[in-house]
């Protein structure tokens, strides 16, 4: 028989064992303690817990809920935010599965839950406990900017063990070279293009000159926490963070980060002042050119406003892959904010806010 309870830091190394033994992603425990241990916003959720667990009569952990606290914006009030994350139970325990996201949505002390990864079963869940899809037009549809055609196409044939993949990546690589020749990178910059090793001080400047712009949902973005959230215990690969800068000001950034072994660069945060289009050109010329130095197969787009999807089109990306299933559901109990989140407009979504 099994039994609940709040997580600690001491069950992370049990939190990933079950969650390796279902399919998801191992983690580094003392880097991913570290992590909970910086967390920027550490004294805004004091009390909130950073997940529940299954143990059963041993003292093992067989079920897991990860709990990622954060901090949102929207017309300038601040939202206290729970992101479920990392859902996990061996299959022995599973009847007692809900018990998790029974606890995750009888959470006091937030105002927005979100679950930004949900899988067939978890979305099923999250409609039952009456949270909605984020209406976040086309997250769920990935832009490819492909770099290197026939590896990638070997690569996508090998993962779906297609026969004779290495032969058929020729003419698919051929197929997908045809399909870039329009994609000419932008001459003209909206601004001097700079590398940052690190989120310094103009990243504090341009949240405050960008958390002014109203209408739009935005987890905090100081430096702090751009640190926090692109550290390795989340994102281990190698990451780029290139930015546009005019009059010594910074008008946007986009984060280039590594998230596996398959070479495909994800974009994993994007921002730029009024959602200026010549920015966000400019940012992602900068991000191709950089990850084919880097010899990437391909840099993917995943998420976003309507209006950013619609200043990347003209960079001609190669390809595009919906997902299967809708991945995003929010609940909230405030009826005004509740009001306000089911206009597509507030919503901007990115990789930097799914867990």
């Amino acid at each position: 028989m099994s039994h609940l309870r709040c997580a600690t830091l001491e069950d992370l190394a049990g939190i990933r064992d079950v969650s390796v033994r279902n399919g998801l992603s191992a983690f580094e425990v003392e880097s991913r303690k570290r992590w909970w241990l910086t967390h920027p916003f550490a004294a805004d959720f004091e009390g909130v817990p950073m997940g529940w667990v299954l143990e059963d009569e041993g003292g093992r952990i067989v079920g897991t809920l990860t709990n990622i606290p954060m901090l949102y914006e929207l017309d300038g009030r601040s939202l206290r935010c729970a992101t479920a994350s990392s859902w996990a139970v061996d299959p022995e325990h599973r009847s007692r599965s809900l018990q998790l996201m029974m606890s995750y949505f009888a959470q006091g002390r937030v105002e927005l839950m979100i679950n930004g990864s949900a899988n067939d079963t978890a979305a099923q869940v999250m409609l039952a406990f009456r949270a909605e899809p984020i209406p976040a037009p086309e997250y769920d549809a990935s832009l490819f900017w492909i770099l290197r055609p026939r590896q990638f196409a070997a690569a996508a044939l090998q993962r779906r063990r297609i026969p004779a993949a290495r032969w058929l990546s020729v003419p698919a690589g051929l197929l997908l070279w045809l399909a870039s020749i329009p994609g000419r990178l932008p001459r003209r910059s909206a601004g001097e293009v700079r590398q940052f090793e690190r989120f310094g001080e103009e990243f504090d400047a341009f949240w405050e000159r960008l958390r002014k712009q109203p209408g739009r949902l935005r987890a905090v973005r100081t430096a702090k926490a751009l640190e926090w959230r692109f550290s390795e215990a989340w994102w281990p690969g190698k990451r780029t963070v290139l930015g546009v800068v005019r009059d010594g000001e910074l008008q946007g950034y986009i984060v280039l980060a590594e998230r596996d072994q398959r070479k495909v660069l994800m974009i994993g945060d994007l921002q730029a002042l009024d959602d200026s289009p010549m920015v966000i050109r400019t940012l992602l010329g900068a991000a191709i050119r950089s990850a084919l130095r880097q010899g990437a197969l391909a840099v993917q787009w995943l998420g976003w406003a309507p209006g950013k999807r619609r200043a990347a089109l003209p960079l001609f990306p190669t390809a595009r892959r919906s997902g299967a299933r809708w991945p995003l559901y929010y609940r909230t109990a405030d009826a005004h904010l509740k009001a306000r989140l089911s206009q597509p407009h507030c919503w901007d979504f990115s990789p930097f806010d799914a867990f």
